[in-house]
């Protein structure tokens, strides 16, 4: 997996759990990055997994 796929996963994880924070109110935005970017490396995960 090129290097750009797995930032732009990332990326994306990151900023949606940045919104869902913001949207929400009570969740710190660093606490919804970090949560944005654990279901990231879990898509990345799963997308390997699913090449084999």
């Amino acid at each position: 997996m090129q290097p750009l796929t797995l930032f732009f996963y990332l990326f994306i994880g990151g900023a949606l759990g940045l919104k869902a924070a913001v949207i929400s109110g009570n969740i710190h935005p660093v606490v919804g990055i970090i949560c944005g970017v654990t279901v990231g490396f879990a898509l990345i995960r799963l997308r390997k997994s699913s090449e084999k």
